[in-house]
């Protein structure tokens, strides 16, 4: 795409991208000028999370759904993020870490969020 969005959005989804600056690059050729970008990431992981993780992959249950699949995510900073959007041409209007603590009152709670 060459200069066809007004704005691209990501939700949790740089945290898998080994080459994540060739996805920025390519998101600003397809936007068009004044376009905006925006996206929310990940910083960190629990334990509780990567333990979880580690468990539902070796479920007998669920392995069958992520056969090959490897729990390799790439866990970057606020600067990486920073200076490849200066890199990539991107003029910085807002750019925020909030942490952020997800508790849920019930499994049928979790199961809802994330379904």
């Amino acid at each position: 795409y060459s200069n066809e969005f007004d704005l691209v959005f990501y939700s949790f989804a740089l945290q898998w991208v080994l080459n994540v600056e060739l996805v920025f690059k390519k998101i600003h050729r397809s936007l068009k000028q004044n376009g905006r970008i925006g996206f929310t990431i990940p910083l960190s992981i629990s334990d509780a999370l990567e333990e979880s993780l580690v468990l539902l992959l070796r479920d007998p249950q669920w392995a069958s759904y992520f056969d090959g699949f490897k729990l390799n995510y790439y866990l970057r900073d606020e600067n990486y993020y920073d200076q490849l959007l200066l890199k990539n041409r991107f003029t910085k209007i807002h750019f925020e870490v909030v942490e952020q603590e997800w508790i849920f009152p019930s499994r049928e709670g979790f199961e809802h969020y994330t379904l």
